[in-house]
């Protein structure tokens, strides 16, 4: 018998009090096992089985208010991240239209310095035309005593080429024994004389030598003097050519610079539209879905029980005997080339059916099986 503040506990009510545990234990659910298998299939057909994987169990509901209080955070956020990227957007096509505004100016500056230096050369080509055709260096001084002189030179000099001529007939016949006649241009020009004897020959020979000598001096220096007379007009035209020519040669450099400067602004502004058209075809660059990483990458529900795959990726997990649970596991996996994040969150199989749940391909959170993640 039990004494309860010195008096003894009625047998009735010990009955009673065991009667009840008895009940309660009776009632309590059972606690279930979930077997399972974490695999992923490869393209190539492999089955690759994840060794060391944590497996979560979870109360569903707890599971369903994390999501819904994370999706809030993710939409604040991404609310908040496309307000940014929106102003970031509007600001840089201000920017880019300003740029191009700036460029259309450019252009149009442009186009007036290449009128306007077309202008210059068109007037300085007409000047340059109209002063070449006047020729006014045929009226300088040094110009009109040379031209003079050379025409004098032109005449000349086919005259000194004839007297040579005859001069050097006279020698040759001169030079011969003494003939029954001579010629004697100087003293009897036209005609011919007789030289009376040896000595008028030798006479004529010498006088037709000095003449001929002379002339051929003559000739030479004529010759010597109109070459130079001819390249002195020519300096005379080529000057006067070059002074007129370097105004018209700067007119063209500068339409040349003014051309250059405009097929450069058109350039640029093609350039900077090109790029306003692209930004504004692309609109604000912002991602506005959220990633599985987003929701799980901190996933916390308070955990009903855990366990770790084993090395063939096999699992064994209480489950309590009643209420709605869900499985959670992440796994990642290297390779040399790339790497693979891997996420479940799955309902628990039904205890009743004691089926084996395998974690895959097939009901990654990307496929979300059991629609935690749908509307």
């Amino acid at each position: 018998m039990n004494i309860s503040n010195g008096k003894p506990i009625p047998i009735y009510i010990l009955t009673i009090i065991a009667a009840l545990t008895i009940m309660v234990s009776s009632c309590k659910p059972k606690q279930t096992v979930i077997n399972g298998q974490v695999f992923i299939a490869t393209q190539g057909g492999e089955s690759i089985r994840l060794g060391a994987v944590e497996i979560l169990l979870v109360d569903k509901n707890k599971v369903t208010n994390y999501l819904q209080k994370i999706k809030v955070q993710i939409d604040e956020k991404i609310k908040s991240g496309a307000g940014i990227a929106l102003q970031a957007y509007q600001q840089t096509v201000r920017t880019t239209q300003l740029e191009v505004d700036v460029a259309k100016q450019n252009l149009s500056d442009k186009k007036q310095g290449e009128e306007e230096a077309q202008n210059k050369f068109d007037e300085a080509r007409e000047k340059y035309d109209q002063i070449m055709a006047s020729a006014p260096f045929l009226t300088n001084v040094v110009f009109v005593r040379i031209k003079k002189d050379l025409n004098l030179r032109t005449q000349q000099i086919p005259y000194l080429q004839q007297s040579i001529k005859i001069y050097e007939e006279g020698v040759a016949q001169n030079s011969h024994a003494a003939p029954p006649e001579y010629v004697a241009y100087l003293r009897n020009p036209g005609g011919y004389w007789k030289a009376p004897d040896d000595t008028a020959r030798l006479g004529a020979l010498q006088e037709f030598q000095v003449y001929l000598a002379k002339a051929e001096l003559d000739l030479s220096n004529d010759e010597k003097q109109f070459q130079a007379d001819n390249e002195a007009l020519e300096k005379i035209i080529s000057n006067f050519d070059n002074v007129q020519s370097s105004k018209l040669n700067e007119a063209q450099s500068a339409l040349d610079t003014a051309n250059l400067s405009l097929n450069e602004a058109q350039s640029m502004l093609a350039s900077k539209e090109s790029n306003l058209q692209q930004i504004t075809s692309q609109g604000p660059n912002y991602k506005h879905t959220a990633s599985n990483a987003d929701y799980l990458s901190d996933f916390s529900v308070p955990i009903i029980s855990k366990v770790n795959s084993d090395a063939d990726g096999n699992f064994s997990i209480l489950c309590p005997g009643s209420g709605r649970f869900s499985i959670f596991a992440s796994a990642q996996r290297q390779t040399i080339s790339n790497s693979g994040k891997y996420y479940w969150l799955v309902d628990a199989p039904d205890k009743n059916k004691n089926e084996r749940i395998f974690l895959n391909n097939n009901n990654l959170i990307g496929i979300d099986p059991d629609g935690y993640f749908k509307p």
